[in-house]
C-alpha cells in the first residue's frame, strides 16, 4: 500500500497536508481516484488511512487515527557515515533507511577524499533528505528518518557522549559485531560509525573510543564503504528485534 508523510499532525475527518509534490505524485504519477485509500503519518508517528476525495478539487481525506508507537522495531539507530565518493553517499542514505536507520550522519574523517563546501552542504543536505523520505515511505516507516549537515570527527565524539556506540575499524582483532551489540540494550539507542572510503585513522577510532565507543570488526573480509554500514545494520536490526515477523500492515 502507498504511504505519505504529512506535514502536519493527522486530524480525522479532515485533509491531510501534504507536500505538492507528494499530491502531485498520488494524483498524476499513481493516478488514483476517487474512493482509493493509502497509508498516512503524520510528524509524530501516528497513522491512519486516507482516501482520496475530489468532491471538492483533489485531497487525500483522513480516516480514524491511530496513536503513535513508541519507536520503530529495531529501536532507535544513528548511522555516522563517512562521506563517499560519487553516488555511494546516496546509494548508502537510500538503504540505511530500508534497514531502519533513525538519523543519518554525513562525516568529514581525515582520509575523506569528498570535501564538501559551506555553499553546497545545504543543497546535499537537500538531496540526501528527499532520498531519505522516498526510501521511508517504500520501505513502510512509521517516522521519517533525518539526514544532517555534517559532522566533524570532534563533533561525532561530542554527539556520542552516552550513547551506545560500535565504530566498525578494519585492524580490531578481538571484539566481533556479536559481542559489540551483546552490551548494548536492544531497546537502547544506538550508534554505529564507518568510515570513507581509505579508512579511519587509529587516532580517530580512540578518540571515539575515549568518547565510549566500542571498536568491532566486520570480519576477514575487506568490505567497500557502501557495504560495510549495509551489513552492520542488517546484524544490528537481527539482533535488536527489527527483522521480527511484521504484526501490522498500517
Amino acid at each position: 500500500m502507498h504511504r505519505l508523510f504529512c506535514d502536519a499532525p493527522l486530524v480525522m475527518g479532515e485533509r491531510a497536508v501534504v507536500s505538492s509534490d507528494d499530491l502531485h505524485h498520488v494524483k498524476n504519477v499513481l493516478r488514483m481516484k476517487d474512493g482509493e485509500t493509502l497509508a498516512l503519518v503524520d510528524p509524530t508517528g501516528a497513522t491512519a488511512m486516507g482516501t482520496i476525495d475530489t468532491k471538492d478539487g483533489f485531497c487525500i481525506r483522513c480516516g480514524e487515527v491511530s496513536p503513535s508507537a513508541a519507536q520503530e522495531a529495531g529501536g532507535n539507530i544513528t548511522l555516522y557515515m563517512g562521506l563517499a565518493k560519487g553516488d555511494k553517499f546516496d546509494f548508502v542514505v537510500q538503504k540505511a533507511v530500508e534497514l531502519g536507520a533513525s538519523r543519518i550522519v554525513p562525516v568529514a574523517f581525515a582520509r575523506s577524499v569528498v570535501k564538501i563546501t559551506a555553499k553546497d552542504e545545504e543543497k546535499k543536505c537537500t538531496r540526501w533528505n528527499k532520498i531519505a523520505r522516498e526510501a521511508a515511505m517504500q520501505s513502510g516507516r512509521l517516522f521519517l528518518p533525518e539526514v544532517t549537515r555534517p559532522m566533524s570527527v570532534a563533533q561525532v565524539c561530542a554527539d556520542i557522549e552516552g550513547m551506545h556506540t560500535l565504530v566498525a575499524y578494519e585492524l580490531e582483532k578481538n571484539c566481533s559485531i556479536a559481542d559489540g551489540l551483546a552490551s548494548v540494550p536492544t531497546d537502547a539507542p544506538l550508534g554505529l560509525i564507518v568510515g570513507p572510503e581509505g579508512g579511519i585513522e587509529e587516532r580517530e577510532v580512540e578518540a571515539f573510543c575515549a568518547s565510549g565507543a566500542v571498536s568491532i570488526s566486520l570480519g576477514s573480509r575487506i568490505m567497500r564503504c557502501e557495504t560495510a554500514p549495509i551489513a552492520l545494520l542488517s546484524v544490528a536490526q537481527f539482533v535488536r528485534g527489527g527483522m521480527d515477523a511484521r504484526k501490522e500492515e498500517v
